[in-house]
């Protein structure tokens, strides 16, 4: 819901990806796909579709969506398999070589793998609130002040982040909108020549799927939801949950760490307390870290970057046994890799399109007092996360409101074949209870539990990937009470 619902699949900005002027194919659908001209998407086909602005006014403005596929592997293909890796405003492009990647042998021999990225996204006609030197500035702020001063800062520069959204990209914020990108999505059903609909989705892809879903039950083929959010949660509510989920995640950090002598960070008493004198100190005075400073905001992401799965706690705890010893380069670099600034220090526009959909999509606060109230109360809920990562969102306060803040309604999804949704016990990004939930208010919601304490689980449970592979390639429908309790 707050920034840190972002799916870690990008690695930094990639190329492009667009298509050159080699040999064409077209769909039946009219999507023409060519070779991709980026080096780092080289083998892969890349095509621009256009679709309208605004999809209740057809004939008007139009916008472009960048679209990207690696073939299928086999001699008879089923068709193709959209999918989205999250955010919202995950770059499918940027990160294609991984996401197409990380799919099994039997879906690559089963579909074309098709990637987009979203409106406002990446590639497609993007939203733009800042630039390098704005956004950096945006991720040093302190998201939890502990004086008058740093709340008047941290209050300014949301402010000035918002106004630079409405000043760059004000012709299209009222027009970002998960609902809006469902549509995108039959456009995109539509250019590539299928009847019905095949996609997987990661993380804020579960919403954008389940949105689909609901607008269009009668054209999904099978869908299935890795890592599901439920977006009739409140979001104050759901960032609040999802704060205690990276809380819990945190402490187990914690607590292996002081209990493991092959731990980085040598602790000394309450790790806890060692971690907020940490924090305390890049409030009182940023780190220094390789020509850069770290700064409070930057220490927070940096942090959240490495709690979506338990392989990078080695580099969390190396990163503050750094910054302990006052270098801040390491736990700079998570940051950076959270944010999507590459080593020129150029930022995608992830943390702008995130942003956007969030502040455009749920009925957030509008006084910004009344915001910093609710993110001082989620401290007792989640006491080193829960300020921070509501405060990620006060920007919202300034937002337009125009279409927005409406609560959303179930997903019913009434009409739609079963739709498998994928909830991992100990996500820390995604908490189980939104797959639970998820699935029970879609009319054919097929629950399946993996046991693990990473975000989403395609990538990491081969008991996840038999029957998600199953069901995209067979339409063998996992039973009742599946579950998966292995890693690998």
């Amino acid at each position: 819901m707050a920034c840190v619902v972002l799916f870690a699949l990008t690695a930094g900005c990639g190329g492009a990806g667009r298509s050159g002027a080699g040999s064409a194919e077209r769909t039946p659908g009219g999507l023409v796909w060519r070779p991709c001209t980026s080096p780092s998407d080289s083998g892969f086909d890349c095509a621009t579709l256009q679709v309208p602005l605004d999809h209740a006014n057809p004939t008007g403005r139009t916008i472009s969506l960048a679209l990207i596929r690696t073939r299928a592997t086999g001699k008879h293909p089923i068709g193709n398999l959209l999918v989205n890796p999250g955010g919202p405003g995950a770059s499918a492009i940027d990160s294609w070589s991984f996401l197409s990647g990380q799919l099994s042998s039997d879906l690559h021999k089963h579909f074309n793998i098709v990637g987009f990225d979203p409106r406002g996204v990446g590639h497609s006609t993007p939203v733009r609130c800042a630039d390098a030197a704005g956004l950096d500035a945006y991720t040093e702020l302190d998201f939890s002040p502990g004086t008058p001063a740093a709340t008047a800062a941290l209050e300014a520069g949301a402010k000035k982040f918002a106004d630079g959204c409405v000043a760059n990209s004000g012709w299209l914020l009222p027009y970002i909108s998960t609902a809006q990108a469902a549509q995108d999505m039959d456009s995109i059903r539509v250019a590539l020549g299928e009847s019905s609909l095949s996609y997987l989705g990661y993380s804020y892809g579960t919403y954008l799927g389940a949105q689909y879903a609901q607008e269009h039950p009668t054209t999904v083929r099978a869908m299935v939801l890795d890592g599901a959010l439920d977006p009739t949660a409140p979001p104050v509510t759901a960032t609040t949950v999802q704060s205690k989920g990276f809380q819990d995640q945190l402490d187990a950090f914690l607590a292996d760490c002081s209990g493991s002598s092959k731990c980085a960070w040598k602790i000394d008493g309450d790790p806890h307390a060692a971690l907020r004198s940490l924090v305390a100190r890049v409030d009182r005075e940023p780190v220094p870290a390789g020509g850069r400073s770290l700064y409070p905001g930057q220490l927070f992401f940096g942090i959240g970057e490495a709690l979506y799965d338990r392989a990078t706690w080695p580099l969390l705890a190396r990163a503050l046994a750094a910054v302990a010893k006052g270098d801040g380069a390491s736990m700079l670099q998570l940051s950076d890799a959270y944010t999507d600034r590459d080593a020129a220090g150029d930022y995608s526009n992830l943390m702008a399109a995130n942003l956007a959909y969030n502040c455009r999509d749920y009925a957030w606060p509008r006084d910004p007092d009344a915001f910093l109230a609710d993110a001082r109360a989620s401290v007792a809920t989640a006491p080193d996360f829960g300020m921070d990562n509501l405060d990620t969102t006060l920007a919202c306060a300034w937002f337009p409101p125009v279409d927005s803040g409406s609560a959303i309604a179930p997903f019913t999804a009434a009409g739609s074949p079963p739709i498998v949704v994928v909830a991992t016990t100990g996500d820390p990004a995604t908490p189980y209870s939104d797959g639970v939930a998820l699935a029970k208010q879609l009319s054919k919601g097929v629950l399946v539990t993996n046991v693990g304490e990473q975000h989403t689980g395609y990538g990491y449970s081969s008991c996840v990937r038999g029957y998600v592979d199953a069901y995209l390639t067979d339409l063998t429908v996992p039973p009742a009470g599946a579950r998966c309790d292995d890693e690998g």
